[in-house]
């Protein structure tokens, strides 16, 4: 784990690559499971009754991981504006120490 000093912005960038590398890897999760879905409906027929209940449980893992990208979209931003407002306020605070001089 990195060190960090409170003042380093490299913290908000590192967490927002690492969220949004989590964000590929999940959407390509998606990706797979909607071609396994796709897979399972056309030979559906020929895999007997099974098959149905892993369709089933693809769609359920599907809508599972939409919500996962979501929120991760959501941690994203939300860092995106907090290393924002953590930055404006240094440089705010900044310039009030230069205007005391």
């Amino acid at each position: 784990m990195k060190e960090y000093d409170v003042s380093d912005y490299g913290i908000f960038s590192d967490a927002i690559a690492s969220t949004n590398a989590l964000n590929d890897r999940v959407n390509d999760a998606k990706t797979t499971c909607s071609e396994c879905e796709s897979i399972m409906g056309d030979e559906s027929v020929f895999m007997g009754p099974a098959a149905d209940g892993c369709s089933q449980m693809i769609a359920d893992l599907n809508s599972s991981i939409s919500t996962i990208t979501t929120n991760f979209t959501s941690i994203s931003q939300y860092l995106s504006e907090t290393s924002a407002s953590y930055q404006a306020g240094d440089s705010e605070a900044s310039k009030n120490v230069a205007d005391l001089k």
